[in-house]
């Protein structure tokens, strides 16, 4: 990416990651911070998988059952 911003002759600029480029873009803008004006991080998540694997989830529905009886009480 620096090459390429330089050869367009672009000295700083915003960086935007997607899903796993936002690990790409955090190291990017850590080694090289005076090139950067922003950072726009897009579908990731902070800590990788040790925060996922900590991660509390709700409890899943019985193999066969269904949400929609639950939900009658606010659906009208």
């Amino acid at each position: 990416m620096f090459a390429l911003a330089d050869a367009l002759g672009i000295d700083k600029f915003i960086h935007f990651g997607f899903s796993q480029g936002c690990l790409l873009a955090l190291r990017a803008v850590l080694t090289h911070p005076e090139r950067f004006v922003g950072l726009i991080q897009c579908s990731t998540q902070a800590g990788g998988q040790r925060a996922r694997r900590k991660r509390p989830s709700a409890p899943s529905l019985p193999s066969g059952s269904s949400s929609a009886p639950r939900r009658r009480s606010w659906i009208s």
